[in-house]
């Protein structure tokens, strides 16, 4: 494969002006996806600080040993690739040290874990296994599973993306079913789906979402109310999909829409993908902020970020940033997946960048547009771009080691080693102005900086 070493830099970011503020800085990065030497591979999808300054992260842990997933007094799966994937819940304290790492596994079946929660008791999972939904109860000290709610959202194959609690005590989730693609949790080709359950664990209501093909998260907002985010789908045209609702009792419907909103492209794109959602906890200026990718207006993916008014669904702004290294723009996916408010007004998003095609591959300095990396964005409060930074490494983590950070090892010198593939999947804020991402590096990573927000 030839290489075209061309020392050029371009970025793009569309709509939006570019301010020359400080970046963030590496304090540490850690891995935690060998489980005995068992897996080949370990991805997180979700992270968040815990009500101890821990954080911890879910995803899934995947073998390549037979009957590696099995769990005694299961049949044998149909499909070989449901034999070896389980979901896998990790813990770190504050300097990166390993708290617990569990797996949790069911009969056979594409078993994912998507997102979850935390109570004064336990930390309450969300996923999908054997094309059903679930939510799992885990011991906050150890990680080992206490309970298990297994239900559907829907007919067919079912998932449950993300999961909350309501002040009286019941949990909510969103997702989907009747998926025709189980076993893609990123978009399973269903229809998006709510559910309400009881604290002993009945599904009190399991309702479509309207005008979305799948829902991705949920937030309080005005009581008990809720803000849902998902993909949202017109005649095959996907966009970004928002609705208000407020769930209610026995005595009257089980949810009330306030209002529905979607934020189709505006270049005649038929695909925009919302993946990530999070609320501003700043009362004088609320919003909602989203993001995801687009192929709308560009020639390939690029990540999307909208700021959106909470109160009526109005769009504020959207910004779409892409190709931060200066490749061909054709060639070079950058997939947003995560997104946190900043005190600022602002936010941060989260993001891998990198191309998978076989016909193109072009270096500059010892970095190729076909090794992946971590990408943040920070926004400030009227969408400017405030900066940009790249991070990576070898495979499976630096496990202590230099991290690469836009063109160079942070600490430089000995210990560099090869760059391979990293992917930024989610972002959970820290104090002091820090936060952690939740790192695709194949083995699970935690990457934690400094200097992200004021």
């Amino acid at each position: 494969m030839r290489r075209h070493h061309v020392f050029m830099v371009v970025v793009l970011f569309a709509g939006a002006h570019t301010l020359a503020l400080a970046k963030p800085s590496v304090e540490w990065e850690v891995s935690y996806g060998i489980l005995e030497g068992q897996n080949a591979e370990a991805h997180p999808h979700y992270v968040l600080e815990t009500a101890d300054g821990g954080f911890l992260a879910i995803g899934d842990a995947i073998g390549y040993e037979e009957g590696w997933a099995n769990t005694p007094g299961c049949a044998p799966p149909e499909d070989e690739e449901e034999a070896y994937q389980k979901v896998l819940l990790v813990k770190v304290g504050r300097d990166g040290e390993k708290i617990f790492q569990r797996t949790y596994s069911s009969c056979p079946g594409h078993q994912l874990g998507n997102s979850f929660y935390e109570t004064a008791d336990n930390y309450v999972l969300c996923g999908s296994a054997g094309q059903r939904s679930f939510l799992i109860f885990a011991d906050k000290a150890t990680g080992a599973e206490v309970d298990r709610w297994t239900f559907d959202l829907g007919s067919g194959s079912s998932g449950c993306e993300f999961v909350s609690q309501l002040s009286d005590g019941r949990y909510v989730v969103v997702g989907f079913a009747e998926a025709e693609d189980p076993h893609n949790s990123f978009y399973a080709e269903g229809v998006g789906r709510i559910g309400i359950l009881a604290e002993d664990g009945t599904l009190e209501v399991a309702e479509a979402l309207p005008e979305m093909a799948q829902g991705y998260r949920a937030a309080p907002f005005e009581g008990d109310g809720l803000i849902v985010a998902g993909l949202g789908i017109d005649n095959r045209v996907f966009s970004a999909a928002l609705l208000a609702i407020s769930p209610r009792g026995a005595d009257g419907p089980p949810i009330r829409v306030r209002w529905s909103r979607t934020y189709p492209g505006g270049g005649g794109g038929d695909v925009d993908h919302m993946f990530g959602m999070d609320l501003s906890e700043n009362a004088s200026a609320p919003a909602v902020f989203l993001t995801g990718h687009t192929s709308s207006e560009n020639r390939n993916w690029d990540t999307l970020t909208m700021k959106i008014d909470p109160k009526t669904g109005r769009e504020l702004w959207r910004r779409r940033v892409g190709d931060p290294r200066g490749f061909d723009g054709r060639f070079i996916h950058d997939e947003a997946w995560g997104v946190r408010a900043t005190p600022d007004g602002g936010c941060v998003v989260v993001a891998g960048t990198g191309d998978e095609y076989g016909e193109y591959s072009e270096c500059r300095g010892g970095d190729c547009s076909d090794s992946w990396k971590v990408l943040l964005v920070k926004f400030n409060a009227a969408g400017d771009v405030s900066w940009t930074s790249l991070f990576g490494g070898p495979y499976g983590g630096s496990q202590g080691g230099p991290v690469w950070q836009d063109g160079a090892w942070i600490p430089r010198g000995e210990g560099a080693g090869e760059l391979s593939d990293w992917a930024g999947e989610d972002i959970a804020l820290a104090p002091g102005g820090g936060a952690v991402v939740a790192v695709d590096n194949g083995q699970f990573g935690f990457l934690k900086l400094m200097g992200v927000y004021d």
